[in-house]
């Protein structure tokens, strides 16, 4: 009986966190078209036609017109809560629709159907707490598969999604989970990886997107070095790597951008105080540069991870989730990935059957509508900015570690 409970919660708990993804992935539902046709188009398109982008005021006003005016049915109002996307090269905003969607990864991220098969990098950002960005990164990714489909390629062969949360030697089984769901369960996974001294956030964020890749034998990559090696590194930093003759675990860590750099600098500072080195200055800036040093070993591990995987896939695609400090700006985990998986295929390693396309990064944004366009970040943070709106029948805490929704319900109750 208990287990019947709990598989009935889970059920009710992935329920609640796609009850608003739906449609992703395929055609857009009756109830969607019908608020896209007839509310949600017309606001946009009495101005400018609705051929046209909208422009900055009137896509982020008109997401916050059609929420509101539907408030009154919760249905209609949660097939209306995926957003804006922002596109910061044009400087112009998108209702987050799957139609919307759909047609930028056509158009701008796999290229033309007459082109040889495309390869390329998507990140696609989070904050780790945050149920709200992981509905993103699943839109994003039922997207993919979607397009991919749409042109004959299979989505188990030509997508894989990279993931921060796990670690490098985890991949044994994270193939098996996906490999083998009747035999191997989400709580053997978390058994084996040690997921709650590894990673330690709730896995229910994590759980719809694991699914999908099960659901569609997509494999899932540990991206990220295990603690043992990431504490060589704290104690010996990359110079000496791990404080002996033998190689390094890594070769060719990248330190030498000043902007990734300085920001790193302006947070970790902001997150010291230098009573805790003595008042000594030149301790508290030795320490913010052995953390810079760990940071940077992190997403080089984690974008050697992802270069790996493309040579054994080189006309596939690859996402990537991780964590906004390694994404925004592009200067941390997608240059680096780019950079390794490049090298790779122009050293001769690999044919090149496809057209790469480089990388694309997607940071979701938590923000409460309506958003003003000038306050939207230029092409330098990201790609593609997407805003959505906090579900409101959940609680988020701004400065804690949140658990996921269906545990908050748990709490109240």
């Amino acid at each position: 009986m208990d287990i019947i409970i709990r598989r009935s919660v889970l059920i009710f708990f992935v329920a609640h966190c796609l009850r608003d993804v739906t449609a992703w992935g395929g055609p857009p539902t009756p109830r969607r078209s019908m608020i896209r046709d007839q509310l949600l188009l017309p606001i946009i398109g009495s101005t400018i036609g609705a051929t046209q982008c909208a422009p900055p005021h009137m896509a982020f006003a008109a997401e916050t017109i059609a929420v509101e005016a539907q408030s009154s049915s919760s249905s209609a109002a949660a097939a209306l809560s995926s957003g804006v996307l922002w596109r910061t090269a044009r400087g112009d905003a998108l209702p987050a629709t799957p139609s919307s969607l759909a047609q930028i990864m056509k158009d701008e991220f796999l290229g033309p159907v007459s082109a040889a098969a495309s390869s390329g990098i998507v990140c696609i950002s989070e904050r780790h707490d945050d149920m709200e960005h992981h509905k993103v990164q699943l839109k994003v990714l039922m997207t993919m598969k979607k397009v991919l489909t749409e042109r004959s390629q299979d989505v188990s062969e030509k997508l894989s999604i990279g993931m921060e949360m796990f670690q490098r030697r985890h991949q044994i089984y994270l193939d098996r989970y996906v490999a083998k769901p009747q035999e191997y369960s989400l709580a053997d996974l978390m058994r084996d990886t040690k997921w709650d001294s590894t990673w330690g956030y709730d896995i229910l964020h994590y759980l719809p997107l694991l699914l999908f890749a099960q659901k569609f034998r997509i494999r899932i990559l540990g991206l990220h070095p295990s603690e043992e090696e990431v504490e060589i590194v704290k104690l010996y930093g990359l110079s000496a790597n791990n404080g002996s003759s033998s190689p390094p675990i890594i070769r060719g860590v990248r330190t030498d951008d000043r902007e990734h750099a300085e920001d790193f600098r302006r947070v970790a500072a902001h997150q010291m105080s230098l009573s805790d080195f003595g008042g000594c200055v030149e301790a508290m800036e030795a320490a913010i540069a052995r953390q810079y040093e760990v940071q940077c070993f992190r997403e080089e591990y984690m974008a050697e991870t992802a270069a790996i995987q493309m040579a054994s896939q080189p006309d596939g695609w690859i996402a990537l989730l991780a964590g906004e400090r390694h994404i925004l700006k592009r200067n941390g985990l997608p240059f680096r990935a780019l950079r390794r998986s490049t090298n790779i295929r122009m050293k001769g390693f690999l044919s090149l059957p496809s057209l790469n396309r480089g990388v694309f990064t997607i940071v979701p944004r938590t923000e409460s509508f309506p958003a003003a366009a000038k306050d939207a970040p230029g092409m330098e943070s990201a790609d593609y900015v997407w805003y959505v709106q906090r579900d409101p029948s959940t609680e988020f805490r701004e400065h804690e570690v949140n658990a996921a929704p269906m545990r908050m319900m748990d709490r109240r109750a």
